[in-house]
Order: structure tokens, then sequence, then C-alpha cells
């Protein structure tokens, strides 16, 4: 059974988007047309109108889409990054735009001192990193959003000790910002993975049954890692894949931030 608004919302979702000058993400196989085959994958390079970012990105297709993975550094101390991403899979190019960050992410922050950074020195102390991987629709409501956190010791010889992890995955209730919408996100599975005694993945799955036919889900998935290193700057890495009916749609924000507790 259809939903009696799907196809006039998913018209309403175009023409919001084509106003505000965005373009639906392509990372589903409804845009995959003249892409390398199934099981390739390439870097993206930043379009002209991108923010240009201190990582790398690539693609990899999939059977139902494409999975998008990012690696970089975050130097503690810097401003927080928090920015819109874009795909064209076909340009194999994408476009970051930076965001405002909401003053209550900041919360716990106010004060802190901004370490002196000298890099590969070991800058001993109390440490806090951040990430966050939000998948979004065109109108921006956040869908699916997943946490990871990281605090730590940087020890004067150089050793880290793990003071508290934490990862969590919150879908989108049909309620909220910026307004509600007869919709529903669930969590299918919310992990954590470790590859060493320092480094945290928080790994979200979620899914939608109740967008457009009811019997079509949409679904996306997160992985968001967090590496702390001893000179004031952590690791991260993120993938997101969207799949499943309008997954084209769907967009990604990042956000990466730390401080020094003390």
């Amino acid at each position: 059974m259809m939903k009696r608004w799907s196809i006039g919302l998913a018209a309403a979702y175009g023409l919001m988007g084509a106003l505000a000058g965005a373009e639906p993400s392509s990372t589903s196989r409804e845009s995959l047309e003249g892409l390398p085959q199934k099981g390739s994958r390439f870097e993206l390079k930043a379009n002209p109108q991108s923010e240009q970012l201190n990582a790398s990105l690539h693609a990899s297709i999939e059977e139902d889409g494409a999975r998008i993975e990012t690696r970089g550094i975050f130097r503690i101390g810097d401003s927080p990054l928090y920015y819109h991403l874009e795909i064209d899979l076909k340009t194999r190019t994408y476009k970051a735009t930076k965001k405002e960050v909401p003053s209550e992410w900041l919360k716990g922050q106010t004060g802190r001192k901004v370490p002196d950074y000298t890099p590969n020195a070991i800058s001993p102390g109390y440490w806090y990193a951040e990430g966050k991987i939000i998948t979004e629709d065109l109108p921006q409501i956040d869908l699916a959003t997943t946490l990871n956190y990281v605090l730590w010791y940087v020890y004067t010889d150089g050793s880290i000790g793990i003071s508290n992890v934490y990862g969590n995955c919150t879908p989108y209730n049909g309620t909220g910002q910026p307004y509600p919408v007869d919709t529903h996100w669930y969590v299918n599975s919310c992990t954590a993975s470790y590859y060493n005694p320092w480094a945290q993945q928080i790994n979200g799955s979620y899914y939608n049954w109740d967008w457009g036919w009811d019997d079509q889900a949409t679904t996306t998935a997160h992985s968001l890692g967090i590496q702390p290193n001893n000179d004031g700057t952590f690791y991260y890495w993120d993938s997101y894949a969207h799949a499943g009916e309008d997954s084209y749609l769907l967009q990604v924000d990042l956000f990466l931030n730390g401080y020094q507790v003390y």
C-alpha cells in the first residue's frame, strides 16, 4: 500500500532542493549509469565550489549504490569541523559546504585552553574527541545520527590511557526539527568495534518503511572511527551507504571536534 502523500512530498522535496540550489546525492543505484562496474573503487576530488578538506575521500560501487569513505586527521585546537557533503559519482567529485555549529554541541568547551601544537611532539594532558555522521534529506531533516567520542590521557612518556569511550545511534522519529514529517526511522543495529587499545569505531545501521511505498525500505549505514594520538591530534575515518527507495535524495553531514580538558 502506498502512503497517500508520498508522490506529492517527493515532488516537494525536489522543488525545495532546486530552489535551494541543492543536488540530490548520487550514491544510490538509481544514479549509477555510466559509472565503473560493481566492485570498483576510486578517489573523489573536490569540485571548484567545495571547501578544501584535509582528508581523502573515496567511493566504492556496491550492488545497491555506493559507499563513501573519508579519512583524515584533526588537530585539537582548530575550529570544529562541520560540513555538508554532496557527492557526484559521475564526475568523481565532492562538494563540502561549511555549516554553523549548533551552540549546544559546544557545551563543555567554553573556556578550554587551546593547546600549543608542535607536530609529532608529545603533548601530555587529558583530551576529548568527538565525531558525528548524519544522514539527512534535502530539507535537511536529520534522519539518522551516529555519534562517537573518546576521552584519553597522554602521559609524559608519550603513552596513552583511555579514560572513557561512548557511542550511540539516533533515528528520526517523525517529530522535531525543522518540522515534523510523518515518516519514521529505526535502528537496525548499533555496535562498537576496536582495532587497537585506543581506536573505537561506532557502526550504525538504520531503516525506514513508511516513506513512499510501504513495501519498499530505505536504508542507511554509517561507520565512524576515532583513534587518539599523543601529540594533540586524532585520526578519524568514516563511511556511509544509502540504499533503497528514493535513497538518491539522501545526503550527509559530518561533525568533528576536540579539546584539551586540562
